[in-house]
C-alpha cells in the first residue's frame, strides 16, 4: 500500500510540474526572452522555441497532464480502492458493507482529486506566477525534450486543435497579436501611476491610438 500511496504522489508531483510551467512559460513575455537570449542566460533559446510555437508548447502540456493523471487513477488509485474495500465492507452498516467498493472509489477519487488540486494545481501555478521568469528557464528543457519525446501525439492534437479553430471561424494564434492595445494602455495607465509617464504623454500616447 505504501509504494502505491508514493506513485501517486509522484504522480501528483508531475501533475504540478505540467501546470507551474504552463503558467511559468505562458506569464514570461517573448521580449523578456529575447533579453535573457542576449544576456547568454541558460536555457533562453529552449525557452524561446517553446514560445515561439505555443500551440505546441500547450498540447505537450496537456498530454504531459492527461499522461499522469492516468497514471496515478489507473495504477494508484485501484490498489487504493483494494486495499480500503475490505475495511469499508467490514463497517456493521448494511447500506455502507453493501455498497463498499462504490464508497471505496468515491472516497479514493475525493482524496486523490484534493490532493490533485492543490499540490498538483493550485500551488505550483501560484508559484510560477510569483516568479515566471525563473522556474520558466528551469522547466524549459525538460519539456521540450517530453515534447520531442511526444512529437507524434503533440503533432496531431496540434493539427486538431488548429482545424476545429477554423472550422469554428476562429483565428490562428499569432504573436503579433501577443500585446494587446488594451494591455499596452494598461501598462501606460500603470506608469503614469508610480510617475514614470506625465499626464500629458499619457494624454498623447491614447491619442495616437484614436488616430489608427
Amino acid at each position: 500500500m505504501l509504494i502505491e500511496i508514493l506513485f501517486i504522489f509522484l504522480f501528483i508531483v508531475l501533475n504540478g510540474f505540467f501546470s507551474g510551467s504552463e503558467v511559468a512559460v505562458i506569464a514570461t513575455r517573448k521580449t523578456r526572452v529575447t533579453e535573457l537570449e542576449k544576456l547568454g542566460k541558460k536555457n533562453a533559446q529552449t525557452l524561446h522555441k517553446l514560445k515561439s510555437n505555443p500551440d505546441r508548447f500547450l498540447a505537450t502540456v496537456q498530454v504531459g497532464i492527461t499522461v499522469v493523471g492516468a497514471m496515478a487513477s489507473g495504477i494508484g488509485g485501484a490498489s487504493a480502492i483494494r486495499a480500503l474495500d475490505p475495511y469499508v465492507k467490514s463497517i456493521p452498516v448494511t447500506l455502507i458493507s453493501s455498497y463498499s467498493e462504490a464508497i471505496s472509489v468515491a472516497a479514493v477519487v475525493l482524496v486523490i482529486s484534493y490532493f490533485t488540486l492543490v499540490l498538483g494545481e493550485l500551488l505550483p501555478k501560484s508559484i510560477a506566477l510569483k516568479s515566471p521568469e525563473k522556474i520558466a528557464l528551469i522547466v524549459a528543457r525538460p519539456i521540450l525534450m517530453f515534447s520531442k519525446i511526444t512529437s507524434l501525439i503533440v503533432s496531431f492534437l496540434t493539427l486538431s486543435t488548429n482545424t476545429f479553430l477554423k472550422i469554428f471561424g476562429l483565428q490562428l494564434y499569432s504573436q503579433k497579436s501577443f500585446v494587446t492595445e488594451e494591455e499596452i494602455k494598461m501598462f501606460i495607465r500603470e506608469g503614469k501611476d508610480i510617475g514614470f509617464f506625465e499626464p500629458e504623454e499619457e494624454k498623447l500616447i491614447h491619442s495616437v491610438f484614436e488616430f489608427t
